[in-house]
Parts: structure tokens; C-alpha cells; sequence
């Protein structure tokens, strides 16, 4: 009785076989009957994961661990990518929102106006790395003071909230009436006195009185017996010159 020779292809090519039967035993599927390369098979046209930028590179057995008929591949991002996150997970799981196929380096995309910060003025021009001294990104704080305390020149004395009087084009460019926003505008030579003058400890834990004593009790030449209200005969441009009304 003559041996029965098979009639599959991997009847006669299994000892061929690179993919170690990963990928079936119809090897017809992708190769033909005069020679192995190039494949016939297209990832995109054939499979529902179409493979762009570097995943094109990648060998099949790379993802395809078990037979192809079997084995049903996630297709989130950190299924296959988890060892290369560097954000450690906090940033979730869809790589794509940010980065490419093309390359992780490779046309990172991330629009900053999408979170609960903003980037406006100089902090547009600001490199990440100088806020974000770790890859987590979100352990970087939202008040002012949380990366400008080295920069606060009123060393707290006014509070945390940077905002109240800059804006982020710049230190200098500030805006504050002192009028409007504490009911004491300051003339005369009170406009001219550096905040911390009056301000030793942040409004919002000490709030300062108004009558003209509380500060200027050491320049009271009467000793009080005029009262508190220096107003009634000096201006704020200068001590002479009192009238009485």
C-alpha cells in the first residue's frame, strides 16, 4: 500500500515553519506555492489592527505568542506597552491621546488647555520638565505659590494668591487698586510705601485697621491726646502744615 502523501501545506513545511504554528497551518493564507517572501498578507486589510509606524516593524511572533486562531489580542495600548510607560499608569491607559505610532519621542501631541491648568502668557514658553520634575505630571500643584514661593518677593506677606495681582505676562506687569479692593486707597505718601511696609503677615490671616494711629502711633508728636484720627488736621501728603477744622 503506497504511503498517503498530505495535502496541506503544513503536512510538508512544518520543519519551515518560522512562526512555530503561531499563525495556523494554512500557510497559503500569506505565502505562495514559489517561495516564501514577499507575504501576501495585509494587517490592514485583513485584520481589524491596522499597523502604522513602528508597529509595521515589528515581527509577528513579537505579539502573536500562541496560535492566531486562538489566542484574541487586546488592542489597548498598555497591554502591550505597560514596561514603557514611564508615567507609571497615572496617566491611564490610552497612550494614544498623546503620543504616536511614529515613535514615543516622535510628534507628542498634548493640548495643556484641556486641563484644569491652562497654559497662558509665559507659561506657554516654559519647558514641561521645569514644572514637571517627575514623568507622573499630576502631582504638580495649581496655586501660584506651589512653584513661584522662590519667586514671591513679599516673602508671604501677602498671601498665597499671586493672581490677586499678576498676571502670567509677567511680574511687573500687576494690577491692584488698593482703593477699590480694601476700601484704603492710598494717597499722598501712602502711595509711595512698599507693601510689606504695612503688610508684615498675609491679609487673609491679618487684616489691618484703618485709623491713622495704628501705624502711626511712634509719629504722634501729641502723645494721643488728640485722638486717633490724624486725618482731622494733617493729609497724607506730609506731617506740617495741620489744619484744624
Amino acid at each position: 500500500m503506497k504511503d498517503k502523501l498530505p495535502r496541506d501545506c503544513f503536512g510538508c513545511h512544518q520543519a519551515q515553519d518560522s512562526h512555530a504554528g503561531r499563525l495556523g497551518k494554512d500557510c497559503g493564507i500569506c505565502h505562495g506555492s514559489e517561495k516564501w517572501k514577499p507575504s501576501s498578507f495585509d494587517h490592514t486589510r485583513d485584520t481589524t489592527w491596522p499597523l502604522t509606524g513602528q508597529h509595521e516593524k515589528v515581527a509577528c511572533h513579537t505579539c502573536h505568542t500562541a496560535n492566531v486562531m486562538t489566542q484574541k489580542l487586546p488592542t489597548e495600548c498598555v497591554s502591550c506597552h505597560r514596561p514603557n510607560d514611564v508615567h507609571a499608569g497615572s496617566l491611564g491607559k490610552e497612550c494614544d491621546q498623546c503620543h504616536t505610532t511614529q515613535g514615543w519621542r516622535t510628534s507628542v501631541s498634548f493640548d495643556h488647555d484641556l486641563t484644569k491648568f491652562p497654559l497662558v502668557g509665559l507659561h506657554v514658553t516654559v519647558p514641561c520638565e521645569q514644572c514637571h520634575l517627575t514623568r507622573q505630571y499630576r502631582e504638580v500643584g495649581h496655586e501660584c505659590i506651589d512653584c513661584h514661593k522662590k519667586d514671591d518677593v513679599h516673602k508671604g506677606n501677602l498671601g498665597k494668591d499671586c493672581h490677586r495681582c499678576h498676571s502670567e505676562n509677567g511680574w511687573k506687569l500687576w494690577q491692584f487698586d488698593h482703593g477699590k479692593e480694601t476700601g484704603f486707597a492710598l494717597s499722598g505718601a501712602h502711595g509711595k510705601l512698599a507693601c510689606e511696609a504695612c503688610h508684615r503677615r498675609p491679609p487673609d490671616e491679618v487684616k489691618l485697621k484703618q485709623d491713622c494711629l495704628t501705624c502711626h502711633e511712634k509719629d504722634d508728636v501729641h502723645f494721643g491726646q488728640y485722638g486717633r484720627q490724624c486725618d482731622r488736621c494733617h493729609t497724607t501728603i506730609t506731617w506740617k502744615g495741620a489744619k484744624v477744622h
